[in-house]
């Protein structure tokens, strides 16, 4: 048995098909601490967002992201049956499903991204494990330079933290795979916000951006619950940018 928490608005409309929208929790958060930290439901509701906040499996909850076999669940077969599930149960709009994933969740929805990539239109991560897998989905990132478990510079083999790579490196590697230039024009939206858009992109520039959060801990911006894993920054809100950036991207690749 699998769960999850759906939250359709109010402005559903059966005959109009609406944007979807799948949200991947961290390690041992549960999805209903989740979807209250992450509020896609409230800022969503009058862009007409179906969100769905998954619950992975174990105890404490994890996401299958980088192993697989026998004796773990198959967390990819579960997104491919949940999508087939809401497409049949609610008018879903195929080319503009997103996924969107804070710390190991942000590797469950890069994964997803890899796996379904004539269905994910774009991705949004914060403070988030890559895999590396090389999705070609439009891509917002925002990470803490002080983030305690993913390291902003990167961890070496052996890290109690986990191996990790450089943020700026993934965001820029990412960024190739999509068609962007690898080095990026920098910008400061606040004091404690650098924001890196990447330039020449094949459909238009800023398909791939990183908001790195100066002083930020292992936290999603503009979160009003304030948990134990560092500073979490008021400048801007992660939630209501990355939607942002979904209703400017349609039709995956």
């Amino acid at each position: 048995m699998r769960t999850y928490i759906l939250h359709v608005p109010a402005s559903y409309n059966a005959s109009n098909p609406s944007p979807l929208l799948i949200a991947f929790h961290g390690f041992a958060m549960p999805a209903q601490l989740f979807a209250t930290y992450h509020r896609f439901g409230e800022v969503g509701e009058a862009r007409s967002f179906i969100v769905v906040t998954p619950s992975g499996t174990g105890d404490p909850v994890y996401w299958n992201a980088h192993t697989g076999g026998p004796a773990t669940p198959d967390d990819v077969a579960f997104v491919r049956d949940l999508l087939a599930k809401l497409d049949a149960s609610l008018c879903t709009d195929a080319s503009r499903t997103y996924v969107a994933g804070y710390s190991m969740g942000g590797a469950m929805a890069e994964l997803i991204a890899c796996e379904m990539p004539d269905r994910i239109a774009a991705v949004g991560l914060v403070a988030a494990v890559s895999v590396g897998c090389g999705a070609k989905a439009p891509m917002i990132d925002f990470h803490g330079t002080d983030d305690i478990f993913v390291a902003f510079e990167g961890a070496p083999p052996g890290d109690a933290r986990g191996a990790s790579a450089p943020v700026r490196r993934v965001a820029s590697e990412w960024a190739r795979v999509v068609g962007c230039d690898g080095l990026p024009t920098i910008s400061r939206p606040s004091a404690d916000i650098e924001l890196s858009t990447f330039r020449s992109c094949t459909s238009g520039d800023g398909e791939v951006l990183l908001y790195t959060v100066i002083n930020g801990g292992h936290t999603w911006p503009g979160a009003k619950l304030d948990l134990p894993v560092g500073h979490t920054t008021q400048s801007i809100d992660a939630s209501s940018l990355m939607l942002d950036f979904f209703d400017a991207h349609a039709e995956p690749r």
